[in-house]
């Protein structure tokens, strides 16, 4: 069991090493968050309600980027109808699109993470 979650963490950590160099902010928060939808995610009528709460600070600190460049990356994502944040509360509205934000589908649509 220890094995197992020690192994998850390295394997978390050593993705988001390569996230950081590789893509733009507003990649790596939505990669992020649909991370979070499939971990901490609850349905709800609006769409996917993250039951994690966390600042634009908290999540700067998670994707390795500026607290104004996570303002940044989150009004984009909610310009194109994938999240809104009220009060430290994320709502996933378009999963499908934020997947796409996240680069992490193909032309055809598929998942395109390695699990």
């Amino acid at each position: 069991m220890l094995c197992r979650s020690l192994a998850d963490r390295l394997a978390w950590s050593d993705q988001r090493r390569l996230d950081f160099g590789d893509h733009q902010v507003r990649v790596r928060l939505a990669r992020l968050l649909v991370e979070f939808v499939e971990s901490y995610g609850r349905r709800v009528e609006a769409g996917w309600e993250l039951t994690v709460r966390l600042s634009y600070e908290e999540l700067g600190n998670l994707v390795g980027a500026r607290v104004d460049a996570v303002g940044k990356a989150m009004k984009e994502l909610g310009a194109d109808g994938s999240v809104c944040l009220m009060k430290r509360h994320v709502i996933v509205r378009d999963l499908e699109n934020l997947r796409r934000a996240a680069e992490l589908t193909d032309v055809f649509g598929k998942d395109a993470r390695v699990t």
